[in-house]
């Protein structure tokens, strides 16, 4: 990311259609060094929405959701 905070949105439709998965987003907490963790469910029909810190950056991890 550049100078500029911003919202992407990432589309999850490579994603095979039947299937749940687990999102685990790393991301920066505004003003700080430090990174977040959020855990979601999503499918191939939904979209990430992440906001990017000024210089900041993201990762997320993709996996098969299991049954609780």
């Amino acid at each position: 990311n550049d100078e500029d905070a911003r919202h992407v949105k990432f589309s999850l439709d490579f994603l095979k259609e039947t299937t749940e998965y687990q999102a685990t987003v790393f991301s920066d907490v505004t003003g700080s060094r430090d990174a977040q963790r959020e855990r979601k469910r999503v499918t191939s029909t939904g979209m990430l929405n992440v906001a990017l810190a000024p210089r900041g950056g993201l990762a997320a991890i993709l996996e098969p959701a299991t049954t609780p």
